[in-house]
């Protein structure tokens, strides 16, 4: 204690002296760079440690709210519309974050009624205005499932016999008297054992061909044998 006492004293004589303009010794000059290469050191990490105690509050949801506040006391649309879309990709399925945008597209556009897409993805638009800025837009519709579904649905039997049964006419509908009772019995399965309307109603739409291919096959089938009988 007294060693670094004396150390501090010495260095605070230093001071003075070059405060005073006199030269003090080299060993006062490396004492002095060393307590101020630590004193350095030693805030730096505390500013580390207050950065890292004060991330995890502005993250998530206070993020989205602080560019929220930001936008409401934007003074102009394009900085209103640069805030709204760094909570958009924060919270694109928001609906405040939604219609706040939606609300200051529309005034926007009418002063500047330009805009040019760069990209998407499932949920969101990137756009860009006449000025450069870019802007992220949640989509305000409902993604539609592929079709044909990527992944197999009871009723696909029922549709590979469905188009087993239009080739069948090829054949003078003898394929299509075969093939379509099938298509329409897997068919008719779907609609009594499937939870969902849409199968259902899928289901029935497959019957009704089945039966329509059934009865056509049946016209072409017995006009290809009265042709066959009338040669003999």
């Amino acid at each position: 204690m007294e060693r670094s006492s004396d150390k501090r004293t010495s260095g605070m004589a230093d001071v003075d002296k070059v405060q005073a303009g006199e030269e003090p010794p080299i060993d006062s000059l490396a004492t002095l760079k060393i307590e101020s290469e630590s004193a350095s050191e030693t805030a730096n990490q505390r500013l580390v440690a207050d950065d890292t105690k004060v991330a995890p509050i502005a993250s998530g949801e206070t993020q989205v709210q602080t560019w929220l506040s930001r936008a409401a006391t934007a003074t102009t649309y394009e900085e209103r519309l640069v805030c709204l879309s760094q909570a958009a990709n924060l919270a694109p399925e928001q609906s405040t974050v939604r219609q706040w945008i939606y609300e200051t597209l529309k005034p926007f556009l009418n002063r500047k009624p330009f805009l040019r897409y760069v990209q998407e993805n499932p949920i969101l638009y990137h756009i860009s205005t006449a000025d450069g800025h870019t802007l992220t837009v949640p989509k305000d519709r409902t993604v539609s499932p592929p079709y044909p579904p990527t992944k197999p649905t009871p009723l696909r039997p029922a549709f590979r016999w469905l188009r087993l049964a239009l080739l069948g006419l090829l054949i003078a509908g003898l394929g299509t008297l075969v093939c379509a009772p099938i298509s329409a019995w897997l068919a008719w399965s779907v609609s009594q054992h499937s939870t969902d309307a849409s199968q259902q109603k899928h289901a029935r739409t497959v019957m009704v061909y089945a039966i329509l291919l059934w009865f056509f096959g049946l016209i072409l089938s017995g006009l290809f044998l009265l042709h066959l009988y009338g040669y003999r």
